[in-house]
C-alpha cells in the first residue's frame, strides 16, 4: 500500500510540474517595424533606484527614411530620434535601440535615463511588449526598461 501511495504521489507531482501556465506570455523574435506606436513606459529600474514615467507617453515613427521620436504628456513635449540596428554576439543577432533626445526644459528632464543604447531582450506576443537592457558598467550596473503599446499606427 505504501509503494502504490508513493507511485501516486510521485506521478501526480510529475504531473502537475509539467503543465504550463495560460499565463504564460509567448515570447517572438523581434523586428524594427515592431516599434513603430505610441509606447507606454511600464518599468525603468536601475541598481539604485526605480523611476515613475506615470502619464509620459511615446510616440515612435518611421517615414522611410528618417525616425522620430516624440515623449508627451500634460505638460510637455519632447522630441527626438532613434536608430535600430543588429550586431552579433557570439554568432547570434541582437538589436540595440539607439534614443536621442532633445531634452530642453524640466518637465522631461526625467527621460535624460532613457537616452542611449538600448539592447532588446524580449519581445512578446503581437509586441504588446518590449523588454530591454543597457548596461552602464559591464560588471556592475545594468538599466532595464520595459515599453508597453498603447496604440499601433501600422493598423
Amino acid at each position: 500500500m505504501k509503494t502504490l501511495t508513493k507511485i501516486l504521489s510521485i506521478y501526480l507531482f510529475v504531473l502537475l510540474c509539467s503543465c504550463s501556465s495560460d499565463d504564460d506570455e509567448e515570447i517572438i523574435p523581434f523586428s524594427p517595424e515592431q516599434l513603430q506606436g505610441v509606447w507606454r513606459i511600464s518599468l525603468y529600474q536601475n541598481q539604485v533606484r526605480n523611476i515613475s514615467y506615470d502619464g509620459i507617453d511615446i510616440l515612435l515613427e518611421f517615414d522611410g527614411e528618417s525616425a522620430a521620436l516624440r515623449a508627451f504628456n500634460e505638460e510637455a513635449t519632447t522630441l527626438g530620434s532613434y536608430e535600430v540596428d543588429p550586431f552579433e554576439i557570439d554568432s547570434e543577432r541582437v538589436w540595440q535601440l539607439q534614443i536621442g533626445l532633445d531634452i530642453t526644459d524640466d518637465a522631461h528632464e526625467v527621460l535624460e535615463n532613457i537616452r542611449g543604447n538600448w539592447t532588446v531582450k524580449q519581445v512578446f506576443l503581437d509586441a504588446s511588449k518590449i523588454e530591454f537592457e543597457k548596461a552602464l558598467n559591464p560588471q556592475f550596473d545594468l538599466e532595464v526598461l520595459h515599453l508597453e503599446r498603447i496604440t499601433n499606427i501600422n493598423e
